[in-house]
Parts: C-alpha cells; structure tokens; sequence
C-alpha cells in the first residue's frame, strides 16, 4: 500500500478509498468510510509510524467548517467523535495524546478521534464548544456534546474514563 499522509481531516475528506487491513509498517493508512456509501468521502488514519507500534494519530481539526463537517459525517454514520482540546505548550495533553492514540485503535469502528490546538483555532470555535481547561475531552453523538472530561489526572485515569463511557455510548 503506497504511503498516504495528512496535514488535517480537510486535506483527506475528499478522497475515496475502501476499507484495506491495518497494517503495522509505517506506511500503512487506515481508511475508514465516513457514510458507509460506495464513492463517499472517508477520513484517514495514520496507524504505526516507526517507533508508535500499536498507536493511531488522531486526526487534526483546524477551523469550524471541518469540525461541523467531521460531526456531520459521524452522524450519517451514526459514529461517536471523540475530540480532545489541548494545547501544544500542555504538558498534560502531550502526556495524554499518546494514550488516546493507542485507545483509538480499540474503537476504530464505533468512535473517530481528532484533536485540536487550542492556539491553532479561531476563539469562537473554542467558545462555541465550552472549552475553558486543558486538556478536554469530548465525546460527540448526533452532533450533539454527550460528555467531557477534563484530564487534571493521570492519563491512564482519563484514558479509561473515557473507555468506559465510549462503551456506553456505543450501546
């Protein structure tokens, strides 16, 4: 499979690709079908870059118009998003990212997983979405905000926080 990179969900949203096995070298893509329909646009997922074994990158949302359409796709495929809101200067979201990456592969056909640069996003996205500390956690159903976490502990603590209401959610 030829190598496929990414600099946020924008830049592949409008490529079509099928569903091909996960694969553990460090070019392999996931392509994960965001309507289910044949021709749809899908979202790709970066799984096993050398030295991440076992660990997906969480797709980057960088503006409204990309957080309105990843919440429009997962609605048409009745998906549940899981964003998480950091910032680059948090210690505490970059001890957490690897956690979820590796959570994400769990769930990689119930949940999406994207983060956010606080820095990096227009205020009122950070606004509309209730975002005041970080790192948070949201987990979005029908576009609509179906819980939060904010990660004030150990990553290990949020990650299965956030496990078991993934779990939830799904059912």
């Amino acid at each position: 499979m030829a190598a496929t990179s990414f600099a946020n969900v924008a830049g592949v949203l409008g490529a079509p690709g099928a569903n091909p096995p996960i694969s553990r070298s460090s070019a392999a893509v996931v392509r994960m079908n965001a309507s289910g329909a044949a021709g749809e646009r899908s979202v790709a997922l970066r799984v096993s870059s050398p030295g991440r074994e076992g660990r997906a990158e969480l797709a980057v949302i960088s503006g409204e118009a990309e957080l309105d359409e990843v919440l429009q796709r997962a609605q048409e495929d009745d998906s549940i998003v899981l964003i998480e809101w950091m910032a680059a200067w948090c210690r505490k979201c970059i001890y957490l990212k690897p956690q979820l990456e590796k959570l994400a592969l769990e769930f990689q056909h119930g949940a999406k997983f994207f983060c956010v640069d606080v820095n990096a996003v227009p205020h009122a996205l950070i606004k509309r979405v209730g975002v005041s500390r970080m790192p948070t956690i949201q987990l979005w159903k029908n576009k609509e905000k179906k819980a939060e976490i904010i990660g004030g502990q150990k990553a290990e603590l949020v990650v299965e926080e956030v496990r078991q209401m993934l779990q939830t959610l799904e059912k």
